[in-house]
């Protein structure tokens, strides 16, 4: 016989096989019956480290291909939101200009993108907004939208998407059915709001629609979350005069601001 410490105890376990008596009392055949298992379990323990290990990485390999699942399914169903044309924006996939002086602006924008997807958990957590501000067609919502496949499929973050002209008559409708608390719900709870151009084609904001735009802005302001926001103007006394100055100024406090003024891609 040959004894195996295991703490404090002491494990006996058989080195070679011997014949059983037929004669064996009762209370014999229960002691070595009990001696028999605890050796076998405790051998079983000490030879097979290596399967113990791999049904551990079994396990996380399991639950990181499960989290990758929904992560994706996340994304597919937030992509599919935006359509085809954003589905596939990437912070690496973003067009440069030709023309040297242009690519260096486009650069120190996408840097700045980059740089903050890099601690995206950070600034989340921090509510670092985001405002990229300029003419029509320059990529702002192709840097957002990177941004968001980032947040939703690699951080596992919560972010809604809505368009000026959709949150506008969405909460209009809201006002009518007496849907108010809810819309404003939808806009808040989120890890990220993202908000492709809030600034109206012609014109500045009707007053309810500049005061639930504000609403919803300053909520998130007080709960220290996070909005990214295309503006379609030239410069930031432009916004302020479209969507107002007191939601601007929550937009812009501590935010990533970056002018994109270089000419639209759509006119290549």
């Amino acid at each position: 016989m040959e004894d195996k410490a295991t703490g404090n105890d002491t494990i006996q376990t058989p080195t070679t096989t011997a014949k059983v008596p037929s004669e064996i009392s009762a209370e014999d055949a229960g002691v070595k019956t009990l001696a028999y298992y605890a050796a076998k379990w405790a051998a079983l323990d000490a030879a097979t480290p290596e399967t113990k290990i791999q049904r551990v990485q079994d396990k996380e390999a399991y639950r990181k291909d499960a989290m990758r699942d929904r992560a994706s399914e996340a994304w597919n169903r937030f992509a599919s939101r935006l359509g085809e044309q954003y589905g596939r924006c990437r912070i690496e996939n973003f067009t440069m200009s030709k023309d040297e002086a242009v690519a260096a602006r486009q650069e120190e924008v996408v840097s700045a993108i980059r740089g903050y997807a890099e601690e995206l958990t950070k600034n989340i957590s921090q509510c670092v907004n985001v405002l990229l501000y300029g003419p029509s067609g320059t990529g702002k919502d192709h840097l957002l939208t990177s941004l968001c496949h980032v947040a939703i499929f690699i951080e596992r973050k919560r972010v809604h998407w809505t368009r000026g002209s959709k949150f506008f008559y969405e909460s209009r409708d809201a006002m009518t059915w007496d849907r108010e608390p809810a819309f404003i719900l939808s806009h808040t709870a989120a890890d990220v709001l993202y908000f492709s151009d809030p600034v109206p084609p012609v014109g500045a904001l009707t007053p309810h629609q500049a005061s639930m735009l504000y609403e919803i802005i300053d909520e998130r302001y007080r709960m220290k979350r996070p909005t990214w926001c295309s503006l379609n103007v030239s410069n930031i006394k432009e916004a302020e005069d479209s969507i107002g100055v007191a939601t601007m100024d929550r937009l812009q406090e501590g935010a990533l601001t970056a002018k994109c003024q270089w000419p639209s891609y759509r006119r290549r």
